[in-house]
């Protein structure tokens, strides 16, 4: 045995203890769970919550009664889906009746929760049970996820480490945890893990949750008004990091992930409206580039010889925009010479700090975009010709070490030509017309770009 796994037994051994000498509810489950990881893989982090503190009724009071009746608890636990729970976990059952809601769902981000990239990686560098609670959220699944992660390495202490250390990237190769989370994508996938699926959201001890009541049902069922509120999304979708000990990951000390209050300021849409529109399941989101356009407007002035105003608002949505993980940002950058330069970034700022036994993370800023507010930024324009407003879904710092593939990490939202002042000669001869979105065509003189894109007809649920 090496000395860092050593090191890193002889510390999961005493978490192991301490929440064994804790003798609490959540504390003897914590032993169990640290137990299996260390007969698993040896330095497997799943025994994270055996430092963890128990919630306690200030914690729990956030829940709201009508998610925790279905058995949500924003990723406290796993959720149950009571009796008869294996006849309905397989969405391959619901297919043969409801083919083009399972044909929608198959291609959503949701049926890919537990496999895609982002998900991998992030579990990788900060392995939590509790991350999977949402992601592999039926707990025959929560387990199957995390003996994946085990046999393929996902979540290893020391490969986590080297992930980190490896800031920079070879243009002939790939890092090797690129391999890992392959690897376990098809792991996950081959174990029979459905990530957010039907039964996840409409079965409950074998009765089918309707949205509106079904006049000849093929099956047990029962209407739940929350299917259709913005609320029932918050399940998952809004949280908090659980509170950890010296030994694990810091905690924010306000809610994380915060899209559905965001979504309550704004009585008049509920999270349904644009991503389950027409009934569709297959909820569109920040990984729909129709949807991230529609999102964003873009208005680009000239305002002298050097420099141009770029005005940035969010269109179409009932939130902030970015909005969810608290990594996603908004950068605004040109393009001078060869490269592009970073003018401006949109995101959420924390400062860490210390309160003796714990770590917490505090929110000091938020400069993603509220809707119905116009943000202006100056660019310059002697040495830049064009300009791109991209979307990041995760941290810089992670995009900095090539955590994953840029595509997957990153995209365009729009872009277009800076304006630039002509010469007279030029504005007589006829130069006109406004930027269409290309980087590389002609910007006029003293004109105006705007970008905007009416937002999809809505239909109600």
């Amino acid at each position: 045995m090496h000395l860092t796994d050593a090191c890193l037994f002889v510390a999961a051994v005493s978490a192991v203890l301490a929440a064994w000498a804790s003798r609490t509810a959540s504390g003897t489950s914590s032993t169990i769970s640290a137990l299996c990881g260390l007969l698993g893989s040896g330095a497997f982090v799943v025994s994270v919550e055996a430092q963890a503190t128990p919630w306690s009724e200030a914690d729990t009071a956030v829940l709201e009664p009508v998610r925790t009746a279905l058995g949500f608890t924003e990723g406290l636990r796993p959720l149950s889906l009571g009796a008869n729970a294996s006849e309905w976990r397989d969405p391959a059952a619901c297919r043969e009746c409801h083919r083009t809601h399972y044909d929608e769902w198959s291609v959503s981000r949701h049926a890919k929760s537990a496999s895609n990239a982002l998900f991998l990686a992030g579990f990788h560098l900060e392995p939590r049970r509790r991350c999977v609670h949402c992601h592999a959220p039926v707990a025959e699944e929560t387990q199957a996820f995390l003996r994946a992660a085990r046999s393929t390495g996902l979540g290893l202490r020391s490969n986590a480490h080297r992930a980190d250390a490896a800031r920079r990237r070879t243009s002939d190769s790939a890092p090797s945890y690129w391999e890992t989370f392959s690897r376990a994508s098809t792991a996950v996938n081959a174990r029979g893990i459905f990530g957010v699926s039907c039964a996840v959201c409409h079965v409950r001890d074998g009765v089918i949750l309707t949205s509106r009541p079904i006049e000849t049902p093929e099956h047990p069922t029962r209407v739940e008004p929350s299917l259709k509120e913005s609320r029932f999304c918050a399940s998952c979708h809004q949280f908090r990091f659980e509170r950890l000990g010296e030994h694990g990951s810091v905690l924010t000390e306000s809610v994380i992930q915060d899209t559905w209050r965001e979504a309550e300021a704004n009585a008049e849409v509920r999270c349904q409206d644009c991503h389950m529109a027409n009934h569709g399941h297959r909820m569109p989101g920040a990984h729909d580039q129709e949807m991230l356009e529609r999102a964003l407007s873009v208005r680009v002035e000239p305002i002298d010889a050097g420099h141009a105003s770029v005005e940035l608002s969010a269109l179409n949505t009932g939130h902030r925009f970015p909005t969810g993980d608290l990594f996603r940002h908004l950068t605004l950058e040109v393009r001078q010479r060869d490269a592009w330069k970073t003018v401006a970034v949109l995101d959420r700022r924390f400062e860490i700090e210390d309160r003796g036994n714990y770590v917490f993370k505090r929110e000091v800023s938020n400069e993603s975009l509220v809707p119905g507010t116009v943000r202006s930024f100056t660019v310059p324009t002697a040495e830049s010709f064009a300009w791109r407003v991209r979307y990041a879904f995760t941290s810089a710092k992670n995009i900095a070490r090539g955590l994953l593939p840029d595509d997957a990490m990153i995209v365009t939202i729009k872009q277009g030509p800076l304006p630039r002042r002509l010469r007279r000669g030029d504005r007589e001869a006829g130069a006109e017309g406004e930027g269409d979105g290309d980087a590389g065509g002609d910007a006029a003189g003293d004109r105006t770009f705007s970008s905007a894109k009416p937002a999809a007809p809505r239909e109600q649920n």
